[in-house]
């Protein structure tokens, strides 16, 4: 029975990826890396502070694009709270800056960006 959860949990968790991923896709009017790579787009903050520009774009001042991960990418990710906190979004979906740009907690992200869809 655990394995069964266990196994329905991974299938909800790609379901949400890839519901957040086609959403994200029609709403910046451009192709995201695929699922298997979309974690890592995520990290760098730039789709983020992208779609963080489209519902308030008044939180994002300048998207650094590096194909490197620096330090800075970590200013798209505050980028994208800010627009959060413009728009009122409930504080008991957001994650955590570490969680993105380290990775200690994608799935958290992932529900984020769910939520918001």
């Amino acid at each position: 029975m655990d394995e069964e959860r266990s196994k329905f949990r991974v299938y909800e968790y790609l379901c949400h990826v890839g519901e957040t991923k086609e959403w994200m896709e029609r709403l910046l009017k451009k192709e995201l890396a695929p699922i298997s790579g979309f974690e890592n787009q995520l990290q760098y903050g730039i789709t983020l502070a992208e779609l963080a520009k489209l519902f308030s774009p008044e939180s994002v001042k300048k998207i650094f694009e590096s194909e490197k991960l620096q330090f800075r990418h970590s200013d798209n990710i505050n980028y994208f709270f800010d627009a959060l906190k413009n728009i009122q979004f409930p504080e008991i979906f957001y994650f955590e800056l570490t969680d993105c740009y380290e990775k200690k907690n994608m799935p958290k992200v992932i529900y984020c960006l769910h939520a918001l869809r």
